[in-house]
């Protein structure tokens, strides 16, 4: 599971940069909306790939015991991108319904690395 956590974070954040960059970021960053909230997104944008990068490295880490990574943190994690799941769904749900969950599709991959995070830190 540690595995799967792992390298399914990292799939994550590959795409998170293919297409995140394509899809929200520019698309945000050439609106006409007011600077600072242009600005609070593109950062918001980077804080993410920053969390995903480090988790995601973190995990790594863990799944091959290559250093000492307490299960702990693998728990940290997975209850980060389970609860980020759990969001995101609630919040699509609320502004855009079930159909919203198909354009929004991150807790697809939030969920599992989530959940199974969780489990590989076998407490």
């Amino acid at each position: 599971m540690a595995y799967a956590a792992a390298y399914l974070s990292v799939f994550m954040l590959i795409g998170h940069l293919i297409f995140g960059i394509k899809w929200y970021v520019k698309p945000i960053l050439d609106s006409n909306a007011d600077a600072v909230p242009r600005t609070v997104m593109h950062a918001v944008f980077h804080y993410m790939t920053v969390v995903m990068l480090v988790s995601a490295g973190a995990l790594v880490i863990y799944a091959h015991d290559l250093m000492a990574v307490s299960p702990q943190v693998a728990l940290f994690i997975g209850l980060i991108y389970l609860l980020c799941g759990i969001a995101q769904i609630v919040l699509v749900l609320a502004a855009a319904g079930p159909k919203g969950l198909v354009a929004m599709f991150q807790w697809t991959m939030f969920l599992p690395i989530g959940v199974l995070a969780i489990l590989a830190a076998r407490l």
